[in-house]
């Protein structure tokens, strides 16, 4: 940036600045002016883009922080009501749900505790990947159910131990329930079919209604029916 106190004055011959020469200069300096201040306001529009940052991904981590608690709170609640009639194996479902769902929380508390802590010290909040290990064929896939319709939190943790009993199926959990519908997540052999197993096992009946690699959408017309 050019300093105008280093230039020499300009002057005519016989004394006096000319109009013209104070125009030219005053230009130059209001144009600096202007730049200095285009300048300013580009760090604070980045300040103020860093600070929203900052406050978003805070109060994320207040929300997952409390949301365990909540989550566990609720399905305790619905354990109790159901404590008059329930039998000793759903309690031990439900109490498999919660532990569970504050499992999946937790962690997702601290990815957003690490994000945090990495925006504060100036870096990216989504981390650097890890270099890729040597590709290997895995034994087993997982595999999305989308079923539904369940009555309550109940019936998704019966209908999860029902998928868990199947001879295919080597793990399970619940990834997420929405509405009257539930996404369950079981592991299985690769080439194993899971439909098969469902339709030969399962106590409940369903309809497909769609089926693709890793994923798969059901529709119960029934609950569990006596073998």
């Amino acid at each position: 940036m050019d300093n105008p106190r280093s230039q020499p004055p300009i002057r005519r011959r016989l004394g006096g600045y000319r109009p013209e020469d104070v125009e030219l200069r005053l230009g130059e300096l209001y144009q600096t002016i202007d730049r200095l201040q285009g300048e300013i306001e580009g760090f604070r529009a980045r300040d103020a883009e860093r600070e929203a940052e900052l406050r978003r991904l805070s109060a994320e981590r207040e929300a997952a922080i409390a949301a365990p608690e909540r989550l566990a709170d609720e399905v305790e609640e619905e354990a109790r009501r159901r404590a008059g009639d329930a039998a000793r194996g759903d309690l031990e479902q439900l109490e498999k749900l919660r532990s569970d769902l504050v499992g999946r929380l937790r962690e997702a508390v601290h990815d957003v505790a690490a994000a945090i802590e990495r925006v504060e010290r100036g870096e990216s909040p989504i981390p650097e990947p890890e270099p890729a290990a040597p590709e290997t064929r895995p034994d087993t896939v997982a595999v999305a159910v989308d079923a539904g319709p369940f009555g309550d939190v109940l019936a998704v943790a019966r209908f999860e131990s029902a998928l868990l009993a199947l001879p295919v199926v080597a793990d399970s959990y619940i990834r997420r329930v929405s509405g009257d519908r539930a996404m369950v997540e079981v592991t299985v052999p690769v080439g194993a079919s899971l439909i098969d197993s469902m339709r030969e096992w399962l106590s409940y009946s369903f309809e497909v209604e769609s089926a693709e690699f890793g994923h798969v959408r059901i529709v119960l017309t029934s609950g569990a029916r006596a073998r």
